[in-house]
């Protein structure tokens, strides 16, 4: 038996060397005029796949238009509340964005235009709270949790078996506070 083991650590720790050689990490931060970052860019390349980490993104990478007069909301006034995930695998897939907003309409005003960007893409669902855990996105029918009332967000959301498009609303103030998601995951097979 301890040969067996022996043989077993052996094969690991030649397989993790193989695969640490073969991988490849870059970090990118970028920084404003005042020399404060500004954003990160990470990209992670493994013969197994990548790995892909972006602050700052594009909200139009959601497939929704931003609401005219809406600021992004930013933590410490500086750091983008904002990020793009993207694993890529031959086995699955997975990409996340999603930026956070501000506005100084009411919250049915975002929800009104939400309703229609959403429409675009087929029946909206709205839900006040969240919605429920489908399986890893392997439904098409989308149904909210009632168990997750959140106090006063609301959820809208359309898509189908592997892909989702959320705006969750709620009360800031005299305005609201919105968040623009995108999500979608393959299967082996499937394309993002």
């Amino acid at each position: 038996m301890p040969n067996r083991r022996r043989f077993a650590s052996l094969a690991i720790t030649v397989l993790a060397l193989l695969l640490i050689a073969g991988c490849s990490i870059k970090v990118d931060e970028s920084k404003d005029e005042k020399g404060d970052k500004k954003s990160s860019k990470v990209d992670i390349s493994t013969p197994l796949g990548s790995l892909k980490v972006r602050e700052d993104v594009d909200p139009r990478d959601t497939g929704l238009a931003v609401m005219a007069n809406a600021r992004r909301v930013r933590e410490n006034g500086n750091d983008p509340h904002s990020a793009m995930v993207s694993i890529d695998t031959d086995f699955f897939g997975l990409k996340v964005v999603a930026a956070s907003f501000e506005s100084d309409e009411a919250p049915g005003k975002v929800l009104e235009f939400y309703r229609g960007e959403l429409g675009k893409y087929g029946k909206v669902v709205e839900c006040h709270g969240g919605f429920k855990d489908d399986n890893n996105m392997r439904s098409a029918d989308l149904e909210c949790d009632k168990s997750k009332r959140r106090g006063d967000k609301i959820e809208l959301a359309v898509g189908g078996e592997g892909l989702r498009r959320i705006v969750a609303v709620e009360p800031r103030g005299d305005g609201s506070k919105f968040a623009l998601v995108y999500i979608s995951t393959r299967g082996e097979g499937d394309t993002l």
